[in-house]
């Protein structure tokens, strides 16, 4: 029979607070973390604005995404109770992932900061951890597959408690030029599922959770934020920025999702979305949840949360987990603010402007990568 997986442990870095609580707080605020670019000189830069973390103590030995994972990583083990001393570290495994690694540390020309798995080997020097490892790297994605990843490790019995997520720091020249020339960066601001809406703007931090066998948790009385219910994936590699709207993967991974879930689509309370602000991507997500909940769809509350913190890129599906759990812990509805002007193709309920209050006990987080990775997990609370 199939391990069960909890969630005992949660840590955020992002740019609207460097912790859950203020991560939480921000998100009932509705608050906008974007701000005039501070990390390089933007003046005759074709862009000004990104969502930076702020108030953050960077130094020079590593680089800004290693900082920032530590960081989510320490406040998620912490979270979860657990006595490292009691753990057999054979059983304790890392997924804390990035897509990129260490863009600052590239640019200089640093290459021994740069590699995306540096800062599983700092995690691993740290908590003695000498489980399974592994940077799964799979665009912006990443986050949720390495989640996926670690829930798997645990079913299976390769693993009893692994820290997962992940840390993205691209709020760069080399970055932020290549998503200026895509045509994807937004040239004045985000806002998903608007009808003025025309990109991202990039965001950075790191998002980690602690997911732990559900006996050992409740053998040792570890607080519980859910239960990770069911998780998918698909690829559409259609284009590099953009899905087939005709073969219905994203319909498919949602299907998979309710399936693997057992669940229906009306029982899900809360789904946090991509929600990108691109025209496009805003629009095939839409379709997409329409052709696979069918009239169900209509009644879930969504959001985007990157209309607050921006796209964390490889970070982005991790915190948007840790959006959901702190929603179902809390229960409200994170916001999707800047929404003004709605688009007729998107009408659904995107939870506009302000927070819901609610009870949450079961949501969805999916995540879509550049390249057609497409990934999802429904957690469950109890």
């Amino acid at each position: 029979m199939k391990r069960k997986v909890v969630v005992t442990g949660i840590g955020v870095v992002s740019p609207v607070g460097n912790n859950a609580q203020e991560f939480s707080a921000a998100m009932r605020q509705g608050y906008d973390g974007a701000a005039p670019i501070t990390r390089f000189e933007a003046g005759n830069f074709p862009v000004k604005k990104a969502c930076e973390v702020k108030n953050f103590p960077l130094d020079s030995a590593t680089d800004p995404f290693i900082q920032f994972g530590l960081q989510a990583a320490g406040e998620a083990f912490k979270d979860s109770g657990l006595d490292q001393g009691a753990m057999d570290p054979y059983r304790f495994g890392l997924a804390v992932s990035s897509s990129k690694g260490g863009m600052t540390s590239l640019e200089k020309g640093d290459f021994e900061n740069y590699s995306p798995d540096r800062l599983n080997s700092h995690l691993a020097r740290r908590y003695q951890a000498k489980g399974p490892m592994q940077c799964v790297i799979a665009a912006c994605s990443t986050g949720t597959y390495a989640v996926m990843e670690a829930a798997r490790w645990i079913e299976q019995g390769d693993a009893d408690f692994v820290l997962a997520g992940a840390s993205d720091a691209s709020i760069t020249p080399l970055m932020l030029a290549g998503y200026h020339q895509l045509g994807v960066y937004s040239k004045n601001g985000m806002c998903p599922y608007d009808s003025r809406r025309s990109g991202f703007l990039v965001g950075e931090g790191a998002g980690v959770v602690a997911l732990e066998l559900e006996t050992q948790a409740r053998a040792r009385g570890a607080q519980i934020y859910a239960r990770i219910a069911g998780y998918a994936m698909t690829t559409d590699a259609y284009r590099a920025t953009a899905f087939d709207p005709e073969t219905n993967e994203l319909r498919y991974l949602l299907r998979e999702l309710l399936r693997k879930a057992d669940i229906k689509a009306a029982d899900i309370d809360y789904f946090n979305t991509h929600g990108t602000s691109t025209r496009e991507g805003d629009r095939y997500e839409t379709e997409q949840i329409k052709k696979a909940f069918g009239k169900d769809a209509y009644g879930i509350s969504y959001s985007s949360t990157k209309s607050m913190v921006g796209h964390m890129l490889g970070a982005s599906g991790a915190v948007e987990l840790i959006a959901c759990l702190l929603a179902m812990k809390e229960s409200f509805v994170p916001p999707t603010i800047h929404y003004e002007q709605p688009d007729p193709a998107c009408d659904l309920d995107y939870t506009p402007n302000q927070p819901r209050v609610g009870k949450i006990d079961l949501a969805c987080s999916i995540s879509l990568g550049f390249g057609g990775h497409m990934g999802g997990i429904i957690v469950k609370k109890g």
